[in-house]
């Protein structure tokens, strides 16, 4: 595993002061990448101090290769060579290292997110230590939609975002990827005959004017992104909490809209899509028609940079939640009229 017991409960007992840690496996449901890291499931550990648990989470470079021969469905060498040309256009760029950033720049809103108690870095791996959360999916749109829009509002400058070591997108990483998403739009085509053979050749078409669809993608106007905003990386119970913040991208606000409709815990229907966005767009002076091109563009922009590649990954890993995703997404492709 990338590191040791030794190591942890080193880590663990420095950040608390020296206290005896007992360690055990935290089983996450819905968590996709810590199954994919360098030691799966047990990069992900609760560390009990005392009557207090705590969860320990690690990262690793390695995790790059991992995830893409996890979505590498004929596991052909082509691939490969796609995936190394153009996996900038997901959001893993040093994701090992970006939690913690992310988590310290987000202090004025931090009882919306686990307390962190340390976190350290070799430049190949990270480790951090935060407070274990009472989770509930429970959906509560409205208080989510407030969260949303005051991290969405936290700063529009690309200057900041590169400070603060978030991930941002340029045209070269679209263009690069143009051979790679391909690839999974292909694999999206035969290993889901079911699928809309009409949302896969919309999916392509954008992918040939990725170096367009970039530059209408920035004249949306960008900002601090969760970047994997979905129900299962967050909890309702009492105040809204999020977590997982290593994919935290500087990108249209609807991104993350979109994002969390498509893992909708149950199957949309026009009055949850209507509502959670309503509730959104009120609280910048906006609304869901103003902003409608931006949705519909990010809707296709969330097919091409994470969603195929989701779909073809859960046909190896299993992520029961996918089938009602997979459902949501033709559902919101149908919605927009795209």
């Amino acid at each position: 595993m990338i590191y040791s017991h030794q190591e942890i409960t080193a880590f663990v007992s420095k950040c608390l002061g020296g206290l005896d840690v007992e360690l055990s496996t935290l089983h996450a449901t819905g968590n996709m990448t810590a199954r994919i890291e360098d030691g799966g499931s047990d990069t992900l550990l609760t560390a009990k101090v005392g009557d207090k648990e705590y969860v320990v989470k690690m990262k690793s470079k390695a995790f790059d290769d991992n995830v893409g021969a996890t979505m590498n469905y004929d596991g052909s060498d082509t691939f490969k060579q796609y995936f190394d040309e153009g996996k900038s256009i997901f959001y893993i760029r040093d994701s090992y290292n970006r939690e913690q950033r992310a988590y310290s720049i987000l202090l004025s809103l931090k009882e919306h997110f686990p307390t962190i108690y340390g976190a350290e870095s070799d430049g190949t791996r990270s480790i951090i230590l935060m407070d274990k959360i009472d989770i509930d999916r429970s959906p509560k749109d409205d208080s989510l939609a407030d969260v949303l829009y005051k991290i969405h509002s936290m700063s529009s400058s690309e200057e900041t975002m590169r400070e603060w070591g978030i991930n941002i997108h340029t045209e070269r990483d679209y263009i690069n990827a143009t051979a790679l998403s391909n690839a999974l739009l292909d694999g999206v085509s035969r290993a889901y005959p079911n699928f809309p053979k009409r949302i896969v050749s919309r999916a392509c078409d954008f992918v040939a004017n990725y170096k367009q669809n970039y530059q209408k993608m920035v004249g949306y106007g960008r900002c601090l992104c969760h970047g994997d905003l979905t129900i299962n990386n967050l909890s309702t119970k009492g105040q809204i909490k999020l977590y997982d913040l290593e994919l935290a991208t500087y990108n249209n606000r609807e991104f993350d809209l979109i994002s969390y409709l498509v893992h909708y815990p149950i199957e949309l229907n026009e009055s949850i899509v209507e509502s959670f966005l309503a509730s959104y767009y009120k609280r910048m002076g906006s609304c869901i028609k103003e902003r409608e091109d931006a949705l519909k563009h990010n809707l296709l922009i969330y097919l091409t940079t994470r969603f195929h590649a989701m779909m073809m990954i859960t046909l190896k890993l299993n992520m029961p939640y996918m089938e009602t995703s997979i459902k949501n997404y033709i559902f919101l492709f149908n919605y927009f009229a795209l």
